[in-house]
């Protein structure tokens, strides 16, 4: 079923279904020589808002996964640097407490 236009939708704004989108994608990725699915590029999108701090149930929002946990099953490898940062912050926290 077509999707129902809004009325902030421009008349000149036309919606395609994912398959053709997907297809349209592929074609002309091919034409310029770009190796990449459409789903690459969303893969792309979401590590990189990650990576940048955007909060995991903001990204997940994006994404459209059912939860939070679906979002840091599929990106937990982007958080590892910042894991890390926030062990030395807080061992930075610790040293400082312990020597006042």
């Amino acid at each position: 079923p077509p999707l129902e236009r809004s009325r902030s939708i421009p008349r000149c704004i036309t919606f395609m279904s994912p398959d053709t989108f997907t297809k349209a994608w592929g074609k002309a990725a091919r034409r310029c020589g770009v190796k990449a699915r459409l789903h690459d590029l969303r893969h792309f999108a979401l590590t990189h808002l990650l990576a940048n701090g955007i909060e995991v149930h903001v990204v997940q929002a994006i994404a459209g996964h059912s939860s939070p946990l679906v979002t840091l099953g599929t990106y937990a490898h982007v958080l590892k640097p910042q894991a890390r940062k926030a062990a030395a912050v807080m061992g930075k926290v610790m040293e400082s407490a312990g020597s006042s």
